[in-house]
Formats: C-alpha cells, structure tokens, sequence
C-alpha cells in the first residue's frame, strides 16, 4: 500500500481529495516479475463505498496475494464484479505474462513508443478564472478537444465561459461532464444552452439511479449524451437489453472502475452491436496505473471520427517520485498522450 499525495487538491463528483492510497501487486516468476496497480477511489469504486472498505478490501488482497497466481485468475471475473479495482490489476499481471515482457500488456505501436494518443485536455473545477486560465493555457499547448466539469450554478459559471471559448475558437471540440447534478428538466434545458455552443457532448447528466428519466432525456437530447457512472458496478454481460433501451449516443469506458479489460471488451462488444461510440477514460491512476489503461486504449480504441479523443490523464498529477518501480511512464508531448521509458 502506497499514499499518495496530489500536486494540488482534486475535485471529482465524490468530493475532494489531497491523496489516495493505491496498492502494488507484484507477480513473480520464470518469465520475470511484473507489477499492476490497485487504484479504487473512496467513495466512488463499488468497493470503496461503505464505512471501513479499506479494513475489507486489505483483507481480500492478502487472500489472493497468498493463492496461486492461476487459481485467482480463474475467479477473476468473481473478484471483478465485487472488487473492480482487483480484476483490472489481475487482467494487467495476466496480459504482461502473456506477453512475457515487463510492463507490456497489448503490444502497439504506443505500447513501444511510436505513436502517440490524442486526448482531449481536463479543465479542473474551481473558480471561473482558474479555469478560465486552464482552458487557453491547453489551447495555446495544441490541444484541439477540451473537457469541462459542469455542476449546478451551470448557467452563471459554466455557460460564460463556455461561450467565450468558443468565440475564441469555433473548430475547438468541448466536452461537458456532468457526474450526474441535475434533474432531467433543467437538463434538457442546459442542453439546449450547450447546442447553441457547439458542444460535442455531455456526460451522465443525471444520477445513475434516475434510469426511470434517462430514456426520455436521451431520446430527446439536443446534443449527444455518454453513459459513465451508469455503467459502474454494471454486469455488461447481463446489460445487452439495458443499454439498448437506454440508448446513448456514447459510452465511457473506465478499465479500473469496471472491473478490467475483458469487461470493457464486453461494452465494446454491446457498443459495436448498437452503433454507440465510446472513448476510455482514466481515473486518477498513478503513472503505473495509467500506463496499463493507455495500453489498452490504443488497442481498442474506435476508428470513428467523433471519438478521436481518450480522457485518459497525463500522468503528472502526484507530487515527488513513485515510491515503487514504473519501467514506463506517459507522458503529453504536445497534445497527445506516448508511452516513454522512465527515468530511474
């Protein structure tokens, strides 16, 4: 288990944080030794929800980490369903022995190197001039696609800001996320705000639980709507009919908050069947982490156009050194995402 602390005080849609503690599974063999990262968020992974999850969650890891390596994957898809965070650091000790190779999971040209990954760039919340400052502070770097928080007091924060973007920019693709603050009424109405901007999309504009609007409001939509937090804590090989009638415009898919890579695979598949696109997305990971996601982004990312950009971070959020061994890092070279050797 290793804490760590954020370069600057992080806002999700589970309140705030200063640091996070992620675990280090280490694999050990003939072939080498590989190592994956545990990252689940308080208050947000399945697993991390209730009071004490950490005691529990301890407890689990020491479990396996005393079994066979073999015997836990084959109940990995067990452990992904109640510890998300678990199946996705199996998957990636599973994928590096697969390919025998340390820190390689889904052989690419990212994964060595040779190209890079486009993202869209993250304005973080807080007060309309800080991100005001974030936002040209991306543009004037190169990035071409920009995602913005968007809360309640929408119209009196977001919405100017928003709009003098775009004044500036007319081809600049935006993102909204929403992480679920609004009711379906004032909803649609942002969203009409957001057509007249251009905006690409908005993101889980209602809470999970709100599934009795989240038809209506889709099938309604001026703009496209993407699934996020709907899909955590999801069976997506028991969601085929769901998603259906739900009927996004796009899915975001987060390998170590669904529970890993064959699950994501599952989404893909659904999302292919029914024409939805979708883009991955990390979730605060450290560099280990993240590299693991990235990975499997490019080899799965969709061919589509509108969907050019992954959300995945840029790796630099954490102060200080890792405390633990990361052979690669990602690191942004201009607005896209490369795979590069680390420092030691």
């Amino acid at each position: 288990r290793f804490e760590l602390e954020f370069k600057r005080r992080i806002g999700t849609s589970r309140g705030s944080f200063d640091k996070r503690s992620i675990y280090v599974l280490s694999l050990e063999g003939q072939e080498g030794r590989f190592t994956a990262e545990c990252a689940p968020l308080e208050g947000l992974s399945p697993e991390a929800l209730e009071a004490g999850w950490q005691e529990n969650y301890e407890r689990k890891l020491r479990e396996l980490c005393g079994r066979e390596f073999e015997d836990v994957l084959s109940e990995c898809g067990e452990i992904a369903h109640s510890f998300p965070s678990m199946g996705f650091a199996l998957e990636s000790l599973s994928a590096q022995l697969e390919q025998a190779e340390e820190g390689l999971l889904f052989d690419s040209d990212y994964s060595r190197g040779r190209e890079g990954l486009p993202i869209n760039g993250l304005v973080w919340m807080g007060d309309r001039e800080f991100e005001r400052t974030q936002a040209f502070d991306l543009i004037n770097k190169g990035f071409r696609c920009l995602k913005f928080k968007i809360g309640a007091e929408y119209f009196a924060h977001s919405a100017p800001l928003l709009r003098e973007i775009r004044e500036f920019d007319a081809g600049l693709e935006m993102r909204v996320d929403a992480n679920g603050a609004f009711e379906a009424e004032t909803a649609y109405k942002l969203m009409l705000d957001l057509r007249e901007l251009g905006i690409h999309s908005i993101e889980q504009p209602l809470r999970p639980e709100a599934e009795g609007e989240w038809i209506d409001l889709i099938r309604n939509a001026p703009i496209p709507v993407a699934l996020d937090e709907s899909l955590i804590g999801r069976d997506p090989a028991d969601s085929f009919d769901w998603l259906r009638a739900m009927n996004p415009h796009y899915l975001i898919l987060k390998p170590t908050l669904i529970g890993g890579f064959k699950r994501c695979d599952q989404w893909i598949e659904s999302a292919n069947r029914l024409e939805m696109g979708y883009w991955f997305t990390s979730m605060l990971e450290s560099p280990l982490g993240l590299d693991a996601v990235a990975q499997y982004a490019a080899a799965r990312r969709n061919s589509r156009p509108d969907v050019a950009f992954q959300g995945l971070g840029t790796g630099s959020i954490y102060r200080g050194d890792l405390p633990f061994k990361s052979g690669w890092s990602p690191m942004v070279e201009g607005a896209e995402l490369w795979r590069r050797k680390a420092i030691q």
